[in-house]
């Protein structure tokens, strides 16, 4: 699925929602877009593949909420 689709823009824009996902280059009308919020996305993005990539926490084992979250509130303090 392509997040820069004419259609998602539209109805974004309709709906008064801010993008926060840069357009693809080579589209000839550029669209506006938080980059701030953007590049908090990303940064959060390439934190949980980093956690995939530990294998800490890729696979939820563990039924409490409580303990899921603060073992990956643990895994990011230490890959951070």
């Amino acid at each position: 699925m392509e997040y820069d689709a004419d259609y998602l823009q539209n109805a974004c824009q309709n709906s008064r929602i801010e993008a926060s996902i840069s357009g693809v280059a080579s589209r000839k009308i550029t669209v506006k877009y938080a980059k701030r919020r953007c590049k908090g996305r990303h940064r959060i993005e390439i934190l949980l593949g980093r956690l995939k990539e530990c294998g800490c926490v890729a696979r939820r084992y563990d039924k409490c909420p409580e303990t899921y979250h603060s073992a990956i509130a643990l895994a990011a303090t230490a890959i951070a």
